[in-house]
């Protein structure tokens, strides 16, 4: 797995590539997705910030509505790259419907840099933050702040030299 690939003129440049520290990141506009069947968890992180903020959770209608909407908050928000959660365990049947998801969204969309981070158990980590901060928990749509923790450990991996898999 190569952590850059290249874009339409053949260039490897990639904005993670030689951003090996938090503080280099900090200067890149980025877009989490914690994806799933029901609903849609969305983080930004802004530029000239390392902090990772909720923006909001998706109903899943329809999955066209869906990457319409996501599409716009790329567009709108001027992300340079977007992280989607993956889980990484032996039913390989999620993340089959996520990487399609992640195909069909991509398209049309340029100059953004996709990258893939195993997501495991953040369900379970965004339910104990919300149950921490005394907001609900297992009861409480947990989405948002999932994919917080998704943009989290794509900036920490970026600082320690890795920056996830390409899509």
């Amino acid at each position: 797995m190569t952590n850059h690939e290249s874009d339409e003129e053949g260039s490897t440049t990639d904005p993670v590539e030689g951003s090996q520290d938090a503080a280099s990141i900090e200067k890149i506009r980025i877009l989490a997705i914690d994806h799933g069947e029901k609903r849609i968890g969305l983080a930004f992180k802004p530029e000239a910030s390392s902090m990772a903020l909720p923006i909001g959770v998706l109903e899943v209608r329809a999955e066209s509505s869906a990457i319409e909407t996501i599409r716009r908050e790329i567009s709108e928000r001027g992300a340079r790259i977007v992280v989607v959660g993956l889980p990484v365990h032996p039913d390989g049947r999620q993340a089959q419907r996520i990487k399609r998801f992640t195909r069909k969204l991509r398209k049309g969309v340029s100059g953004v840099r996709w990258r893939f981070v195993d997501e495991s158990f953040t369900s379970e980590a965004a339910d104990a933050r919300l149950r921490e901060a005394d907001l609900g928990g297992a009861n409480s749509p947990n989405d948002a702040i999932a994919a917080c923790l998704i943009l989290e450990s794509f900036i920490q991996s970026v600082s320690q030299g890795d920056g996830g898999w390409s899509v």
